[in-house]
């Protein structure tokens, strides 16, 4: 995974900065979807709402159009973004987009997150990510509120880091994979 990145000496030193030092306010990831695809039509109904915000709160620093270079992708988007706002995918609920924000150091608003499945369990609504509706109609409140409030969207990306480097390291996938083995052994046992 990309990701893995983040977790290589030369980057573990990388200044992310607190949200509230950052210039821009909401990044919206971009999906890969084809056109007239469900995916592709989710993203446009979240550019909608975000246009939507940038119009209600002038000066309001939006970026919805993504950088094709990889390199420019994190330091230009995701190193100096507040917020990202991030779809559903076509083939699955996650992309590795979200786990980039998150360890860019970015406060992510994500649909349906109690829904999504995915080790480590990074997808808790309220505890690790904000949760928005499917439809996005209140995506301007949920980003109101975490720009109005950046200590606890903070915290929320500080609890959310250090798991992913937990689980990142391969000496505890290595136990978390032990430990899964061990459980499905004993419950497959259990049904003979």
């Amino acid at each position: 995974m990309r990701y893995t990145g983040f977790f290589q000496p030369e980057l573990a030193g990388w200044d992310r900065s607190k949200l509230w030092q950052r210039p821009v306010d909401v990044v919206l990831l971009t999906t890969n979807a084809a056109k007239g695809s469900p995916g592709h039509a989710h993203y446009q109904l979240a550019a909608h709402e975000v246009r939507k915000l940038k119009k209600r709160i002038p000066g309001l620093n939006v970026i919805t159009q993504l950088a094709d270079n990889y390199d420019e992708f994190l330091n230009r988007n995701l190193m100096d973004a507040k917020v990202v706002v991030s779809v559903l995918q076509p083939i699955s609920e996650v992309s590795l987009q979200d786990y980039e924000a998150w360890l860019a150091g970015c406060a992510l608003v994500k649909p349906r997150a109690q829904d999504i499945q995915a080790y480590p369990n990074a997808f808790q609504s309220g505890y690790t990510v904000h949760d928005v509706s499917v439809d996005f109609s209140n995506l301007s409140d949920v980003v109101v509120g975490i720009l109005q409030n950046l200590e606890p969207a903070q915290k929320m990306v500080d609890r959310v880091t250090a798991m992913l480097k937990k689980h990142g390291n391969p000496a505890q996938f290595a136990m978390d994979l032990d430990e899964l083995l061990e459980l499905s052994v004993k419950e497959s046992m259990s049904l003979e």
